[in-house]
């Protein structure tokens, strides 16, 4: 793993190097005028490559607490990868007003279900730009990092048909802070501080029930598949969601996956300074539907490669941190998304 690692550095770092670094997103002031378009009242960041040919992947990029669209987008390497594989991003952004501390409200019912919230005005981001750009449902994806990563899991379970993979960064389950009733007395955000301290453990159908249904719902008929593949990255010290939630996380899609909770490999991978282990969840055709990469000693972050290393992924900053991997790179490369 180290080798393909190192590898697709090196191979990538001419392509990357050019005039990618100098893209930016591009904000969409018109997103949210048609009626009902922006129930979740988030504001709308894009990019597509001038030189993109014919329809385009598309990803969807979830900030973490605290940051903003532009910051996340450019500091965890995925406008440089976007800019370099000629693909489109949708960068969605928290205001003020709907969470102080500009986190995606993934713990709130009305933001993470079949109501109209911040679900939808992200979902209606993606249908906005095909509206005016060509873009391949079939390779529609979506990450995220601490909040954004647990609004990336909503968007996994609301519209697994729409998604053919996540990647969550210090993420958590779908419908962590709450299932059917509350699970600790002090409504969502109780709740939600419970999920990210590892106080929430349900059994793996009880998990994979909350997003079999969920899809059910907003569908209107039981949704057999196929179901998105799951990449979740956790840091071994992250002091801000417990380590132990991704092992929540992990059964959560190992079970909608059905497949078997225990992986079919785990690889020990000397990453640069930060040792990382990889385990794969796959079923009985071998294909791999759930990664985890355990960063053994990270913090709260997502892990970046910047220059100058070969990568030159990402800036460094609070919350995106060097760990001479970049999380953005293996992710859109098991995507198919560079080569």
């Amino acid at each position: 793993m180290r080798a393909v690692v190192v590898g697709l550095c090196a191979a990538f770092a001419a392509t990357w190097s050019g005039g990618a670094a100098a893209q930016s997103l591009t904000a969409v002031p018109d997103f949210g005028r048609a009626w009902g378009e922006n129930p979740g009242n988030l504001l709308m960041h894009e990019y597509v490559p001038p030189d993109a040919a014919g329809a385009v992947p598309v990803v969807v990029v979830l900030h973490g607490c605290k940051q903003n669209a532009r910051l996340y987008a450019e500091g965890s390497g995925w406008l440089a990868l976007a800019a370099a594989g000629k693909f489109a991003l949708v960068a969605p952004e928290q205001k003020a007003v709907n969470n102080s501390s500009l986190c995606f409200n993934w713990f709130y019912s009305g933001d993470n279900g079949i109501l109209p919230g911040e679900q939808t005005s992200i979902a209606n981001m993606v249908e906005h730009l095909g509206r005016r750009v060509p873009i391949d449902r079939k390779r529609l994806y979506v990450t995220g990092l601490s909040a954004g990563g647990g609004m990336a899991a909503v968007m996994l379970a609301v519209y697994p048909n729409w998604f053919a993979g996540g990647s969550l960064v210090a993420g958590v389950p779908y419908r962590c802070a709450a299932g059917a009733t509350s699970l600790f007395p002090g409504g969502d955000v109780t709740n939600a501080f419970a999920c990210m301290q590892g106080r929430v453990n349900r059994k793996p159908q009880d998990w994979g029930k909350l997003v079999r249904d969920i899809a059910a719902q907003r569908l209107r008929h039981s949704y057999d598949g196929p179901w998105p593949t799951v990449a979740i990255w956790h840091g071994t010290t992250d002091p801000t969601v417990a380590p132990t939630v991704s092992g929540e996380l992990t059964e959560q899609w190992t079970n909608v996956h059905g497949v078997p909770a225990k992986p079919v490999r785990v690889e020990p991978v000397p990453a640069g300074t930060v040792p990382l282990t990889r385990e794969t969840y796959a079923g009985t055709d071998g294909r791999a539907v759930v990664v985890r990469y355990l960063l053994e000693g990270f913090p709260h972050a997502t892990p970046i490669d910047p220059a100058p290393s070969a990568a030159r992924c990402g800036t460094p900053s609070e919350h995106i941190r060097d760990a001479d991997l970049c999380a953005a790179l293996v992710t859109a490369k098991d995507w198919g998304l560079v080569p």
